[in-house]
Parts: C-alpha cells; sequence; structure tokens
C-alpha cells in the first residue's frame, strides 16, 4: 500500500513536470509571429523566430547565411512562418520530435528535350520508323518520321538509318529541334554512290517478334511486274505464302482468308487482287513504307485474329515538281508530285491496263465418268482490265505537325468465257465473270507537343463491293436439247468507318506510354441468287469501341518490355473483349537478341468459305453477331533469337497460334445438311531468315516449316485433319546484283504443295509441289537530263506446271459425270518496261 502510494506521488510529479517543459512551447507555438524584413540573412531571421516563438531550430548557419530575405508578413504559428521563409530557396523542412530541420535540398539535374524528324535529303519526304542510336540506346522515329524525348544530357550524339539510305555520321546536338537528313542509296533507279557510308539493309527483320520492316525500292529490281513490286516482294519473306499464289488475299503464318488485314495510310484494304501476279492492290510508286507484322504483335494493332501489313503512303514532294511514268506490256502508271505553298504538296497516282491482259489458251482439264478419269482439252477465253487512282494532299507545319488526306479509289474485272464439246454427246458453254469496286479514305493530323508528348488523329473509311455472276448450260451435241442451265449471281459489299484518338507520353528517354481509343463501325450485304435457291439482302452492322493502353520500358541495357491491353466493346452483343498483350527482347549485345510476343486478338468481321453443291470454295464477307456467326478469336505466341551486323542478318522464330470460332457454311449434302458450322484450327511452325549483303549486292534464302490443321462441327470424325491453307515446306531465295547502271536479279519459291479440295483429289489430281524460278535485268541510263530505265523479266522460266491456290471448279452433268476445272498458276510470262523519271 504504501509502496502504490509512492508510485502516485512519482507520476504526478512527472506529469507537473513534463507540462512546465511543454506549456510554454505550446503556448509560443499557438501565438502569432510577425516578420518585417529586407535583404536580412535567413539565418538570422529565423533566430528572430526562434526567440520570439520558443521554438527549437536546426540548421547550418554558413549555408543559410547566404539566402537574404525581405518579407512583411505576420503568420499563425511558428510553423509556418519556418516554412513560408525558406520556400522559395532549395532548403526543406523536416520537424522531429519538437525541432525543426531545415536541410538543403538535392539539385534535380535539369531536362533537356530533344525533338525533330528525319527526311529525304532529296524530296524532304519524312521518313517513318527510322531507326536512331542516341547515346548508345536505340529509338525509333513515329509514323510521321518524328521523335522527341527528355534526357538530363546537355548534348548528345545520335545517328540515324532507314531502309535504302545511307546511315548518317554521329551527329552531336544540343537541345531543340532538328532535321535529320539522310540520302537515298537509289533515286528513282540511279545508284547515288557516297563513299566511306554504309547504307541501311533493305529489311529488317528480328528486331522485334514477328516484324518485318521492308525496303519498297528492292522490289522494283525484282522480277516482276513494277505494279505489282510490293506484293512480289512479301512473297519472298518468311512465313507469308507464295505457293499456289492467292490472288485474293496474304496469307500469313497459317491464318485463313481475311484473317489479315492490309492499311494503306490508315483505311483497309480489303480486296489484294494480282491476277498472275501483274497488279497489286497497292501502287508502289506512292508507297514509302511497309511494316509487316505476322503475329505475337503488340497492343497497338487489333481487329484480326492473324497478320497485318501496315503500308505508308508518301506525303510528296514539297520542294520540286517531280513526274514518273512506267509503261509496260500490260499497263501504264504514272505518279505526279506538286508542291504547294511552302510545307504542302499534292500527290496524284493512276494506273491502268490499255488491253486485255489475257490471250485465249488451251487448257487440259478431267472429266469423270463413273469412276473414269478422262483428260479433255478445252478453250478458254479470258479478260481482265483494272483501273486505280490514288489522290493525296499533305502539309507539315513548322513544329512538324503533319496533316493529310488520302484518296483510292480501284476497279478491275475479270471473266471468262468457254464453249467446248466435252464429248461426244455433251457441249458446256460457260462464262464467268467478277467485277470488285473499292474505296478508301483518310484524313489525319498528327501533333508534336512542347513536352515531347505526340497526338495524332484519324479518320477513316475502306469499302469493297463485289460482284459475281455465273452461268453455264450443258446441251445434247446431237438433238441440241438444253440438259442443264444453272445461274448463279452473288453479291457481297464490306465497309469500316473508324474515328481514332492516339497519344504518346515521353516520360524518358527509356520510357514511354502509349494509348488510345477508337470508335469503328463495320457493315456487310450478302446477296446470293440462283436457279434453286434465292437469298437475298442478308445485312448485318456491327459497331464497337475499343481502347487500348501499352508501356514501353527500357530496363538497362538489356531488357525491352512492351505491356499492354486492349479492350473492345461490342455493341451487337452487349459484351467487352479483353486482349492482354506483352512483347518483349532480351538484348545481349548490339548484334544478338532474344525477341518474344504473345497476346489475345479478337475479329469481329469474318471472310465466311462457302462449299457449294459441288464441293468448291467461294468466300464473303459478314459481321460476327456471336450467334450463327461467332467473333473469332486467336491465341498467339512467338519467340526466336536474331543475329544482325551491318552486312549480314540471321532471324530464327518459331510461332504458335490457336484460331477458335472459324464460320464455313455448308451448302453440300455429303457433309451434312445445308447450315453454318463452327470450327477451330491450330497452326505452328518455324521461320528462318538469312541476308548477306556483299559490296552493293544482295543475296537471301527464307524457309519456313509449318502445319495447320483444322476441326469443324460437320466433320463425321471430331478429328484434326489438313487445312486447305496446310503447307509443310516452303523455300524461298533472292539475289539482286548491282553493276550500276546495271542491275540483275533472280529469285526461287519451292513449295511442298497446298492440300487440294476432296473432289479434286477423287479426280486423281492430287496434292504437287509448287517450283517457280524468276529472272530479270534493267539498265539505267540518262537522256537530254531525263532519268531512265528500261528492263525485262521473266514469271517461271522453266515454264513449270503449277496450281493455283483455291481456284478449282467442278461442273456436274448427270449422277456421275462432272468436269473439274483448275486455275493454271503463273505460266512462262516474259515482261518488257520502261520508266522515266522527271
Amino acid at each position: 500500500m504504501l509502496f502504490q502510494k509512492s508510485m502516485q506521488k512519482i507520476q504526478i510529479r512527472v506529469f507537473i513536470l513534463s507540462f512546465a517543459i511543454l506549456f510554454p512551447s505550446l503556448f509560443t507555438m499557438a501565438q502569432e509571429i510577425s516578420v518585417s524584413v529586407e535583404n536580412q540573412p535567413l539565418n538570422s531571421v529565423l533566430i528572430q523566430v526562434r526567440d520570439s516563438s520558443g521554438v527549437q531550430l536546426s540548421f547550418d548557419d554558413d549555408l543559410l547565411s547566404t539566402f537574404l530575405v525581405t518579407k512583411n508578413q505576420t503568420y499563425n504559428t511558428a510553423e509556418e512562418a519556418i516554412i513560408d521563409l525558406v520556400k522559395d530557396f532549395p532548403l526543406g523542412v523536416e520537424k522531429r520530435g519538437y525541432v525543426f530541420l531545415i536541410i538543403a535540398k538535392e539539385k534535380e539535374p535539369p531536362k533537356y528535350r530533344y525533338s525533330g524528324f528525319v527526311r529525304d535529303k532529296r524530296t524532304g519526304e519524312t521518313l517513318p520508323y527510322s531507326h536512331l542510336v542516341i547515346n548508345g540506346s536505340k529509338s525509333i522515329s513515329d509514323l510521321n518520321g518524328g521523335f522527341s524525348f527528355i534526357t538530363e544530357n546537355e548534348q548528345i550524339d545520335l545517328r540515324a538509318s532507314h531502309l535504302g539510305y545511307y546511315i548518317t555520321d554521329t551527329l552531336s546536338l544540343h537541345p531543340g529541334s532538328h532535321e535529320i537528313w539522310l540520302e537515298p542509296s537509289v533515286m528513282g533507279l540511279e545508284m547515288v554512290i557516297i563513299s566511306d557510308k554504309t547504307i541501311e539493309k533493305s529489311s529488317q527483320i528480328g528486331q522485334k517478334a514477328g516484324v518485318m520492316r521492308l525496303n519498297k525500292m528492292i522490289g522494283f529490281h525484282l522480277p516482276g511486274n513494277s505494279d505489282n513490286s510490293i506484293f512480289n516482294l512479301l512473297r519472298l519473306q518468311p512465313g507469308i505464302l507464295a505457293s499456289g499464289e492467292s490472288s485474293n488475299d496474304v496469307l500469313i503464318r497459317g491464318a485463313y482468308e481475311g484473317q489479315s488485314k492490309v492499311v494503306f495510310d490508315g483505311f483497309p484494304v480489303f480486296g489484294v487482287k494480282n491476277y498472275n501476279d501483274n497488279i497489286g492492290a497497292v501502287n508502289p510508286l506512292i508507297t514509302k513504307d511497309i511494316e509487316v507484322l505476322k503475329s505475337g504483335y503488340n497492343a497497338k494493332y487489333g481487329g484480326r485474329a492473324g497478320g497485318i501489313i501496315n503500308i505508308a503512303g508518301i506525303n510528296g514532294n514539297n520542294r520540286d515538281f517531280s513526274l514518273q511514268t512506267n509503261i509496260n506490256n500490260f499497263t501504264v502508271n504514272s505518279l505526279v508530285e506538286i508542291p504547294l505553298f511552302k510545307k504542302s504538296a499534292l500527290t496524284m497516282a493512276l494506273r491502268h491496263t490499255y488491253y486485255n491482259l489475257y490471250n485465249p489458251e488451251t487448257h487440259s482439264i478431267t472429266r469423270n465418268s463413273g469412276n473414269n478419269e478422262i483428260p479433255v482439252d478445252i478453250k478458254v477465253i479470258p479478260s481482265y482490265t483494272f483501273r486505280d487512282a490514288n489522290i493525296k494532299y499533305s502539309t507539315q507545319g513548322k513544329n512538324g505537325n503533319l496533316f493529310y488526306i488520302s484518296l483510292f479509289g480501284a476497279g478491275d474485272k475479270f471473266s471468262y468465257k468457254i464453249n467446248e464439246e466435252i464429248n461426244t454427246q455433251r457441249n458446256l458453254e460457260k462464262s464467268s465473270e467478277e467485277n470488285n469496286q473499292q474505296i478508301g479514305i483518310s484524313l489525319y493530323y498528327g501533333k508534336n507537343w512542347k513536352q515531347g508528348n505526340r497526338s495524332s488523329f484519324l479518320l477513316s473509311l475502306g469499302t469493297l463491293s463485289t460482284i459475281w455472276n455465273e452461268l453455264y448450260t450443258i446441251t445434247n451435241s446431237n438433238t441440241y436439247d438444253t440438259l442443264i442451265n444453272r445461274h448463279y449471281s452473288t453479291g457481297n459489299n464490306i465497309s469500316e468507318l473508324k474515328a481514332s484518338f492516339e497519344h504518346k507520353i515521353a516520360i524518358g528517354k527509356n520510357h514511354s506510354l502509349e494509348f488510345a481509343a477508337a470508335l469503328v463501325s463495320n457493315s456487310t450485304a450478302l446477296t446470293y441468287d440462283s436457279t434453286e435457291i434465292r437469298i437475298t439482302n442478308i445485312e448485318s452492322n456491327s459497331a464497337r469501341l475499343n481502347t487500348y493502353i501499352q508501356d514501353h520500358i527500357k530496363i538497362g541495357e538489356h531488357i525491352e518490355i512492351t505491356p499492354g491491353f486492349r479492350i473492345n466493346y461490342a455493341a451487337a452483343v452487349n459484351k467487352l473483349f479483353g486482349e492482354p498483350r506483352i512483347t518483349g527482347s532480351l538484348i545481349a549485345n548490339e548484334k544478338l537478341r532474344l525477341n518474344f510476343g504473345l497476346g489475345k486478338y479478337y475479329q469481329y468481321i469474318s471472310k465466311t468459305a462457302m462449299i457449294d453443291e459441288n464441293g468448291q470454295l467461294r468466300y464473303f464477307w459478314i459481321t460476327c453477331d456471336n450467334n450463327a456467326i461467332p467473333i473469332i478469336n486467336s491465341n498467339q505466341f512467338v519467340f526466336g533469337p536474331s543475329f544482325s551486323t551491318p552486312d549480314f542478318q540471321f532471324s530464327a522464330e518459331f510461332f504458335y497460334t490457336k484460331i477458335n470460332n472459324i464460320s464455313r457454311f455448308i451448302r453440300n449434302s455429303e457433309y451434312s445438311q445445308e447450315d453454318i458450322y463452327k470450327g477451330e484450327a491450330y497452326t505452328m511452325g518455324l521461320d528462318l531468315y538469312v541476308r548477306k549483303d556483299f559490296s552493293k549486292h544482295s543475296a537471301w534464302v527464307s524457309y519456313t516449316l509449318g502445319q495447320t490443321l483444322e476441326r469443324f462441327d460437320y466433320f463425321l470424325k471430331p478429328l484434326y485433319r489438313r487445312a486447305i491453307n496446310d503447307q509443310r515446306h516452303e523455300v524461298k531465295a533472292a539475289l539482286l546484283l548491282n553493276f550500276n547502271p546495271w542491275y540483275i536479279s533472280g529469285n526461287y519459291v519451292f513449295g511442298s504443295g497446298v492440300k487440294l479440295p476432296v473432289y479434286i483429289e477423287n479426280a486423281g489430281l492430287y496434292e504437287k509441289p509448287y517450283s517457280r524460278l524468276d529472272i530479270s535485268g534493267s539498265f539505267a541510263f540518262e537522256l537530254k537530263n531525263i532519268d531512265m530505265e528500261a528492263g525485262i523479266s521473266i514469271l517461271n522460266l522453266f515454264n513449270t506446271e503449277n496450281i493455283k491456290y483455291s481456284n478449282f471448279e467442278r461442273i456436274t452433268y448427270g449422277q456421275d459425270n462432272s468436269v473439274n476445272l483448275f486455275t493454271e498458276a503463273v505460266p512462262f510470262t516474259p515482261t518488257i518496261n520502261f520508266k522515266i523519271f522527271l
């Protein structure tokens, strides 16, 4: 008890002592503090505050004496006074217990902003996706050839390069805006020689997983018609199907028709017709940059379950008037560039076939009679016309802001006629016609902000209208009675309207954030009319809102990673679809890296295959309603190493893609009742690419090992089987020799063969290898200060008989009798071309 009383007394004494110590301090801190000084050292002013308030201070007296204060103000508390007095100086205030510590702030290093554009030295054209090396770190310019970043370095060393241009010397730059001018190695087709400078490679493969960039100028040197030089170049790259010579689509890494997308100047190109490799859908004269995303690409791109080919058009020569004309034995192609004002240009290009490209040909076909196959020779009279036009107006501001309007229109018509006896009692009369009309429009504005950020707005429209008409009649050769008379007419329209906004924030030299939002609307219409069935006006629409965000991060010198996420809201099904993506590289050194990419990809329009009563394929566009036509999706994964030096490239990429919700319309009772069936497929394989540049010459070899298997609901057995686009092996080789002013080139393609339809196999025509060798030569010269070039190409030099992909027809004329037609691929075809540059 005595002990407890003693402890209570001690506690009371401690409380009284503590209160006596704290009370004056609390009282003085609560009272008002007045400061009225002029050009007084900060340490003296703070001592006055201390003395008048009783607060405890700790500071570096010598440091604070260097700062002069002018104040005439009253504060509610001492703490408020202290914070206000030091705020204008590189000082900070910390409170530890009852003591205010005034310490010097660590100086933040200054930030410097560098920006500019990479341009063609001859035309002033900006060069998109140019490679930059900044103080040893790699970067890349944007779509407009612009770059912008913030760094702590008051001076940087920069080196720039672009496909087909001489690499710049290392430039020492100070903060501000800069123009980087690159000299083209080929101007027109005249070689420009600059000593002691290296030319950037004609292709870039292996810098990112599943991504290639190609120099369009190389296409002009390859064998073939110059009007199709873009796709002549594409077909020689690993992972892009060349065997079978698909004239309807670009098939990338086992993807089906319509699952890969071609974009030009921001609008989609739905048709890529190139009958017999004569004309491609994109005019090479107006093309500036080609980017191919085969699989596993980042969140910036979407809308397809397969690959994407992104082609940027030229903005035009805003310095001098220029004219280029290409004439060959098929077409005439002209490009005009007109400078307007100081920073603007008007570009116009026109292509046109000036006579029918095809002559009547005799083809050997097979006639089925029971179980016997009998060869029959028939005369086919084909006809083909094509025309297209591009018009583009572009202007650039002082800070590199870009505005352009790009217009595109194209039309082609292909038809053929047959009128032949197929046996002693039957005569076949058949006519087939296909008309395509295509339109593309885009409006683009890109803005560069002072902080190094970039914004862009795009409004685009792409449409395709296709009409097929087919009529065939079987008559009795003796009595002239009509035995069979059938007519088919099909119309298919598709359009895509898109408005998008993108913004990129330059956080630092090794870090940038990118995000975007877009509104996309697809519309399709299908009309089918025949003597047996009539289906008209199947119209559908699909609107969706999508957004993505991705972060470009470089960690040290050896890791680059871009995680991203894409979200789509499909209004037609009232559902959200998420697409996580990630790409990256592990960099051993400047030469060797390991790339990877994986993600989820959704597609909301389908190029659906229809198998008719004869077992043959035809494709039509339709929007996905996630009911009868499910929304297509794929899971993609790609990884592999690459090794690159200034004159050598090696790349190996393993790829795997699983495609879900493929639609197929069956009108063949052999399989099941008429209906739309759902299927799935997977593709896996390996792409290899080796390229060597020696002196002014180049050679490359690519190889694809692949397998594409599919499974559909209508299969009698639920097992995977080979898809029609499945091919196990494909080897491609190209050689370009530059003996200025002579240019010689050749390329060879071998494929193990694509799978043939069942009814063709039953007729005794089985899978056969594809083999084709092309060669070309040209001579560049000058006549009265006008640059010219004359050349010759020979396609399929050895006239190897190859079968064209998905171009098969079967005509029945009785229960057990039919005629099988298939289109022969490019035969021995010489072409002569002449080019003029003004």
